[in-house]
């Protein structure tokens, strides 16, 4: 019990600390992650020679090494900053990984997923409002939007089909609503992606892992660009160099407060996923 409590405090603690740099300048701090891996790993080889368990620390080490596979893929990917990626590796070494479906680091990831998806929804729908003008005018003109009537009837043809299958109609509904739902919702990340999150900065302001969105090229030599998966100081101290102003970047939107709500409801709830698929299956 006395363990469970450390390494709840320090992950919620540190989670705190990642929300509120986050949300004031959208970075997670270095010092933060590579405590959270240190300490993790480092605390739970104490505890396996102070209580003869090698588990405590093989648990430590299989959660850094599954949350470690699955934060490299969100990062190559494109998906996450290396802020966040290095976040779930610390959450990894000090959660832990157990032999169950049911573990407290896959609830976790489940809930982090849901919870991820709600706050970045709301955090776009705030950013729009934000920049209404523009967002309203972007969106009229959007090219994606000219599919439209094509995605609105590929949506509503499953509603067809259940009219004529009264007992699965509810299915097919709801069918037709993910269909279109998700192509305006789409649309509508892109346009707040395009209208909100995409600025001109100084290089002065520029950052080790800022996503560049488009490529800089001086006198035949490439410098920076998207594939680069976040500008690294090299790159920075070049742009420097060649006295260019200002560039292009793709600001992302702050995540760890997700980390942190999601942290929360699994300490409270559980692993709740077992309990509805077990329901829908009984």
């Amino acid at each position: 019990m006395i363990m469970e409590t450390l390494f709840f405090s320090l992950v919620l603690i540190a989670l705190i600390i990642g929300s509120v740099t986050d949300l004031k300048t959208r970075e997670v701090p270095d010092q933060l992650n590579y405590f959270l891996i240190v300490s993790g790993l480092g605390l739970r080889t104490v505890l396996s020679i102070i209580y003869s368990d090698p588990f405590v620390i093989i648990a430590g080490l299989m959660g850094f090494a599954s949350m470690f596979a699955l934060a490299m893929f969100l990062f190559y990917t494109g998906q996450w900053g290396g802020g966040d990626a290095k976040l779930l590796m610390g959450l990894g070494a000090m959660i832990g990984m157990e032999l169950s479906f049911t573990t407290f680091l896959v609830s976790f990831i489940i809930n982090l997923i849901v919870v991820g998806a709600i706050f970045g929804l709301i955090y776009s729908i705030f950013l729009a409002y934000k920049h209404k003008t523009a967002f309203i005018k972007n969106w009229k003109n959007y090219p994606v939007r000219r599919f439209e009537r094509y995605v609105v009837l590929a949506g509503l043809f499953p509603l067809l089909v259940g009219v004529f299958i009264p007992y699965a109609l509810p299915l097919f509904a709801l069918l037709t609503l993910l269909i279109i739902g998700s192509y305006y919702v789409l649309i509508f990340m892109k346009v707040v992606e395009h209208v909100c999150m995409i600025k001109k900065i100084p290089i002065s302001k520029l950052t080790e892992g800022d996503w560049i969105v488009e490529d800089v090229v001086v006198g035949g030599e490439h410098i920076c660009g998207p594939s680069d998966l976040g500008i690294t100081d090299k790159q920075i101290e070049r742009l420097k160099q060649l006295k260019i102003k200002e560039i292009t970047i793709k600001e992302g939107m702050p995540f760890v407060p997700s980390f942190l709500v999601a942290y929360i409801i699994t300490f409270y709830t559980g692993p709740w996923f077992v309990t509805l698929i077990s329901g829908a299956l009984s």
